[in-house]
């Protein structure tokens, strides 16, 4: 099929961000200029590495893996897989009024902490090699099929380039749980244990602030520590709560006794686990029902 100086995707991008970059990958494509830095090619390589992985959720077809300039022996490869009865074909090749497709497979790419090559440009402290590893991000972000999904996940949203935002058509804010979610997520990692249930309201105050991430990992490590140490896990559980409540300030540990109140656990327990004396816990509890009243 002669396909002289054609019209690509790739060209297009090219030839939008420099007509210079667009005539090299024309005439001449083997130029050095055109040649990936180690950061642009680890970007292509992971690309591969998901055209693989979505291969394998689509087991048993043929692959044409040929140059991509092999229009005519990528056209004949796919038309014998198709005669053969193949389940699927891997980037297979068509044309149609002149116009060459290449299929590709639809993938699902997530950049998990991607403030971590996404970091902002005006950043004094950053060295020159991560500004260029963003540009090359960003370009790569432009050439991403408009038939695949592209996910990036952060924690730290203020610390990325303004650039990227631009480049995502949708965002998802995950804000922190609220108590009753909390409750339900610790819940659901303890099970339907007697002993479990009954703690549920103390975890759910000794963990209130946590991520569901934070607190899942906090409820697994007093489970396992229950098993590896044969102790109960009710003990593990108080363990858990005691160590997160008694490096606090006097203040945070007074506060935390008066949730622990109000949930209806003893105050005898509660000065179990935060060191708040009893008679503390008392004047606090009459204080926060004389401020009720007050509001009332």
């Amino acid at each position: 099929m002669p396909h002289p100086h054609g019209l690509s995707k790739s060209r297009f991008t090219s030839g939008l961000q420099c007509h210079r970059q667009l005539w090299w990958r024309v005439h001449e494509p083997a130029s050095p200029e055109l040649m990936p830095d180690a950061a642009r090619q680890t970007v292509f390589d992971n690309g591969t590495r998901v055209g693989e992985v979505a291969r394998g959720y689509v087991p048993g077809g043929v692959l044409i893996d040929l140059p991509y300039t092999n229009y005519d022996g990528k056209l004949g490869a796919t038309q014998e897989a198709l005669a053969s009865g193949v389940p699927a074909i891997y980037e297979a090749s068509f044309v149609a009024d002149h116009v060459f497709v290449a299929v590709d497979i639809d993938g699902v790419l997530l950049l998990d902490e991607l403030d971590a090559i996404a970091k902002r440009r005006d950043d004094v402290t950053d060295v020159g090699e991560l500004k260029r590893l963003v540009t090359v991000l960003l370009q790569e972000i432009d050439d991403w099929p408009p038939t695949g999904l592209l996910i990036a996940a952060t924690n730290h949203s203020d610390l990325l380039d303004p650039a990227v935002w631009r480049r995502f058509e949708l965002r998802v804010d995950f804000p922190m749980p609220t108590n009753d979610s909390v409750r339900r997520a610790i819940a659901t990692f303890l099970g339907t244990d007697k002993i479990a249930t009954a703690w549920q309201e103390v975890l759910a105050v000794a963990l209130r602030g946590l991520s569901f991430s934070d607190i899942e990992r906090e409820v697994m490590l007093a489970r396992r520590s229950a098993v590896i140490r044969g102790i109960s896990l009710e003990e593990a559980l108080a363990r858990l709560v005691h160590g997160r409540v008694q490096p606090l300030p006097r203040r945070e540990r007074g506060e935390i006794a008066l949730w622990l109140t109000e949930a209806g656990i003893s105050q005898r327990q509660v000065h179990d686990l935060t060191g708040v004396s009893r008679d503390t816990i008392r004047k606090k509890t009459r204080a926060g029902t004389t401020d009720t009243r007050n509001e009332e």
